[in-house]
């Protein structure tokens, strides 16, 4: 659905914040609504900022640090290091 929702707007220049056409897309992707879809999606998403999460991209690892945003190789050896001399 995500490459699709890409396609649309960046090639096809669809509107993909119009109702009618996001539903002619997920048709064409099979992708069907489910009873109680809303629900579980506020469920997800409160569960995820009580994390702390607010942006995308973000990178969670072992002993609960958050890795948010482009970062560099420096910062991500720096959290895999610390959670695995957390491990030990």
């Amino acid at each position: 659905m995500a490459e699709r929702l890409f396609r649309a707007y960046l090639t096809e220049g669809l509107n993909i914040g119009d109702r009618a056409t996001l539903d002619r897309l997920a048709a064409e992707a099979g992708v069907r609504p489910s009873p109680g879809g809303a629900e579980e999606l506020r469920a997800e998403l409160t569960r995820v900022r009580s994390l702390g999460i607010r942006s995308v991209p973000v990178f969670r690892f072992d002993g609960g640090a958050l890795v948010a945003g482009a970062q560099s190789e420096e910062t991500f050896r720096n959290v895999l290091a610390a959670a695995t001399a957390a491990d030990r």
